[in-house]
């Protein structure tokens, strides 16, 4: 028989085992019925789950599991950038980009270079721009204006506010190359995306490329896509930036006169130069050279100009049409080059470590804890990892303190309606009543905002990771978590 010192040690142990043991249940019971039912649904038994609910008014938790786990968030990552931006920005900011020329006008010909110096703005050509031909249209009326019908030089790029990290360091082999992944320079133009177009014949054939718009010098294509009898679009570009060689493997819908995919530009600043200096040459006004970003001038030790004369500066959309697009549409670009903004604050070149450092120390100087790792700006990359503990503090902050609250909260996608939730809790009591950012790629799905219920508000983050059922099934588990709530 064992004394009782040690008697009284190993019941000491073992209620330290059962405690240990039954943790997770404990914490199961704290929730409510709802997300109890959640947890423990068979679909999430090998997945990783970080939940968790607090009232709107109070910021008091109303029910929560491994609130403090951090996981994969996907795109609801872009709720910190797009907070962070409004805060540090406010919503009226806008991107400046300035255009100067070098040596002198005489007879309508310009004898100099046409400059054009980039501070980051993403929506100059956007699809989602409110002004996408704006600039060039503005730079060929100021031209006129100044009756310049010939352009002896060339155009020139600037895009050294930004380095020359296009894209973050994080983002996987897969994303390169494609448009979802577009990277962003000081000089962005179009998104930074093309379009490639094929033919494709019967299944197991391979698809002819027919057009590539806009054109871009130099840029190859190794294809080894397959045509499949689906119409699933299953064809990745791959390829570096700087690099004109790109590989083209996977799917795409057999037996399709046209079959269009999206992929980005290697060089954005040059990208932007190459199309205004076409557009200019379409318009009229004759560029004698080839156009230049300052990399390339650097390159071919070419001096730069000191002395230019100022033509005009052009502004963009204003930052909160920006953020209403880059959450209701979870725009990666925009994301991205919201990132570099807010890293332009912090650094002379806009590098995303002091971005990162900078959103950081913004949060925490508001008073939230800040124990999460980013690595971009949007999410894209599977290695970002934050809590739904930080995200719902994140979401009380915005919606109690914030003097940009109410374009926050509206910048969100609304549940049945629009955005990336237009199917979500469609035809329920919920429809219209849901504003929320999700996030998704293989094995993740996450969602996050506010809800309205029976007189009260909510909000909320769900992150859901590692589950091995479909994710229209957790898209089920999570309308009835919020539905029975």
């Amino acid at each position: 028989m064992y004394n009782k010192p040690i008697r009284k040690l190993m019941r000491k142990y073992f209620s330290l085992f059962l405690l240990l043991f039954l943790l997770p249940e404990l914490l199961i019971c704290q929730t409510n019925q709802a997300l109890n039912s959640f947890v423990k649904s068979p679909i999430f038994k090998n997945a990783g789950l970080s939940v968790a609910f607090v009232d709107a008014t109070s910021g008091k938790v109303i029910a929560s599991y491994f609130p403090n786990q951090n996981l994969a968030p996907a795109s609801t990552l872009k709720l910190i950038t797009t907070a962070t931006a409004l805060e540090m920005f406010g919503p009226d900011f806008q991107f400046e980009t300035e255009v100067a020329y070098s040596g002198k006008i005489t007879d309508g010909l310009l004898d100099g270079d046409l400059y054009v110096i980039g501070h980051g703005d993403p929506t100059i050509g956007s699809q989602y721009s409110q002004q996408p031909s704006a600039l060039f249209d503005t730079i060929l009326s100021a031209l006129r204006k100044r009756e310049i019908r010939q352009i002896f030089g060339k155009i020139v790029g600037d895009e050294s506010a930004y380095n020359n990290q296009l894209i973050p360091p994080k983002t996987t082999w897969e994303d390169m190359g494609n448009y979802y992944a577009a990277g962003v320079s000081a000089l962005n133009y179009a998104d930074n995306s093309y379009r490639l177009s094929f033919r494709t014949g019967g299944a197991g054939s391979t698809p002819q490329i027919t057009d590539l718009e806009p054109s871009i010098e130099g840029l190859k294509f190794e294809n080894h896509l397959v045509s499949k009898a689906n119409d699933k679009d299953s064809a990745y570009i791959y390829g570096m930036p700087f690099q004109y060689q790109r590989y083209l493997y996977g799917t795409v819908p057999s037996n399709r006169a046209t079959f269009t995919i999206k992929g980005d530009v290697p060089d954005p600043a040059f990208f932007f130069v190459s199309q205004l200096s076409s557009f200019l040459q379409r318009n009229g006004i004759q560029v004698k050279q080839k156009p230049e970003t300052n990399t390339i001038k650097a390159k071919l030790k070419e001096s730069q100009d000191s002395k230019l004369t100022k033509l005009l500066t052009f502004k963009s959309d204003k930052l909160s049409h920006i953020v209403q697009i880059t959450n209701k549409k979870s725009y990666n670009f925009y994301a991205e080059a919201l990132l570099r903004l807010i890293a332009s604050k912090a650094s002379n070149d806009a590098s995303l470590p002091a971005g990162i450092a900078s959103i950081r120390k913004f949060w925490s100087d508001h008073g939230l804890s800040t124990d999460f790792l980013m690595y971009d700006g949007s999410g894209l990359s599977p290695a970002n990892r934050v809590n739904s503990a930080f995200f719902v503090r994140l979401l009380n902050y915005m919606a109690t303190k914030s003097q940009n609250k109410d374009l926050f909260i509206s910048s969100l996608a609304i549940a049945g309606n629009d955005g990336t939730l237009k199917s979500f809790l469609a035809n329920t009591s919920l429809s219209g009543k849901v504003y929320a950012k999700s996030g998704s790629f293989e094995g993740v799905l996450s969602y996050c905002g506010k809800m309205n219920k029976n007189n009260r508000s909510y909000l909320f983050c769900i992150i859901t990771n590692a589950f091995t059922c479909s994710p229209s099934e957790v898209k089920k588990a999570t309308e009835k978590l919020l539905l029975d709530f």
